[in-house]
């Protein structure tokens, strides 16, 4: 099964990147659940649209953070299990293509105009640089021509 693999050995580096110790072994427990979930539920089609490239542990995660926030009064929601569980689900049989190319085309613009503007200011730097320069070779000579 290579998109629960996938998505197993995702959740796994999620929780890898977790330094404090108390704060990963809440992790590593939602986590567990989340596997236990998926393993529970995976037959040849979850398993199919799980592999899709454009599927992401990331972005699953961000899908059902999302919908408990809409729950949320006062800035808190709890959620059960089984809710949870169900938006997982329904992260994996949404068809989110179209919404990720979009999201891949931004970060592509993003970049560019980043990069752009890296260029721009290293060509400015460059020119104060020079400039700067010349002042003091300038500065230097009419000292000297002084004495």
């Amino acid at each position: 099964m290579k998109g629960l693999d996938k998505f197993k050995a995702q959740i796994k580096a999620e929780v890898d990147k977790v330094k404090d110790a108390k704060k990963k072994k809440l992790i590593e427990a939602e986590a567990n659940e989340i596997i236990k979930h998926l393993t529970k539920v995976c037959d040849k089609e979850y398993d199919d649209l799980l592999n899709q490239p454009h599927k992401s542990f990331e972005r699953m995660w961000r899908f059902v953070t999302n919908n408990a926030r809409e729950m949320a009064v006062n800035n808190c929601s709890m959620v059960k299990d089984e809710m949870v569980f169900g938006w997982i689900d329904e992260y994996v049989g949404l068809d989110d293509k179209a919404e990720v190319e979009k999201e891949e085309q931004m970060k592509v613009k993003t970049k560019s105009v980043t990069e752009t503007k890296k260029t721009a200011t290293k060509t400015t730097t460059n020119k104060k640089t020079i400039t700067v320069v010349k002042k003091e070779e300038m500065e230097q000579i009419s000292i000297f021509d002084l004495m």
